[in-house]
């Protein structure tokens, strides 16, 4: 005989728990922070200095932090050949994200072919060598 299917039955009671799965590998050790910055964990480091070769040209310049530390900012020093340098004449300065933040970076739009910009970094000594 073939006839209609009833409705489900009730649940069945929770099995018991299966066995514990073997413990993972362990992982990648990451390099410890700082937790103070002074004299002996940081230090200051003058860039190249980028020079315009005419007026209304873009000059950029970087500073690098040893291999291995870690930029924690930068800053930079214009000279403009005695011409006022404008507001915003600063296009862009950062710290590398694409290099794991070893380097300070500065963009500027030169005032006159005597334009130059020299870029800073205070770099954290990881792990301290100097």
């Amino acid at each position: 005989m073939n006839g209609a299917q009833g409705p489900a039955g009730p649940a069945g009671p929770q099995g018991i728990q299966g066995i514990q799965g073997p413990q993972g590998l362990t992982g990648a050790t990451d390099p410890s922070g700082f937790s103070q910055r002074n004299d002996t964990n940081s230090y200051h480091v003058n860039g190249t200095t980028g020079f315009a070769t005419a007026a209304n040209t873009l000059v950029s310049a970087d500073a690098f932090c040893d291999p291995g530390d870690r930029v924690l900012s930068g800053g930079y020093s214009i000279f403009d050949g005695g011409v006022t340098v404008f507001p915003g004449s600063i296009i862009k300065f950062d710290s590398f994200e694409e290099t794991a933040s070893t380097g300070w970076h500065v963009t500027m739009l030169a005032a006159n072919n005597m334009s130059n910009i020299t870029p800073f970094s205070i770099c954290f000594d990881n792990p301290p060598l100097r």
